[in-house]
């Protein structure tokens, strides 16, 4: 498959998820993006941080953290969750892929309800 080009950057989750078809959830999709985080752990004393896979589709990654800075900018309920976990010690760029990883839910569950986005919906 061919990417897309510069001007149907809009379209880039419709194209690889086959038009939300390809993935079953939300997390495989991030998977497939390298958004999702996965724990590191060797047997049962071994625990380690979370991280994400390197097995990514980088377009996709890059475009989701140029829309997660974008939503960080103009949406009021992901500048306060990013504020939240600033002062809670996370870096920037976990911050951002959380961001990201959660623009993807939003959209999956978005085209499961058939619904649009609602700006005043409470998060609870």
């Amino acid at each position: 498959m061919n990417c897309p080009e510069s001007d149907e950057e809009p379209v880039v989750l419709l194209i690889y998820s086959h038009n939300f078809t390809r993935f079953e959830t939300a997390r495989q999709f991030a998977c497939y993006a390298g958004v999702a985080p996965f724990e590191y752990s060797s047997g049962t004393s071994v625990k380690g941080g979370t991280h994400t896979s390197r097995l990514a589709n980088m377009r996709v990654k890059s475009l989701l953290g140029m829309a997660a800075m974008s939503a960080k900018r103009f949406n009021k309920d992901i500048a306060e969750y990013y504020n939240s976990k600033k002062e809670k010690g996370k870096s920037h760029r976990v911050i951002m892929n959380n961001i990201s990883n959660k623009l993807i839910h939003i959209c999956f569950a978005l085209v499961r309800h058939q619904t649009m986005y609602q700006y005043t919906y409470k998060l609870v």
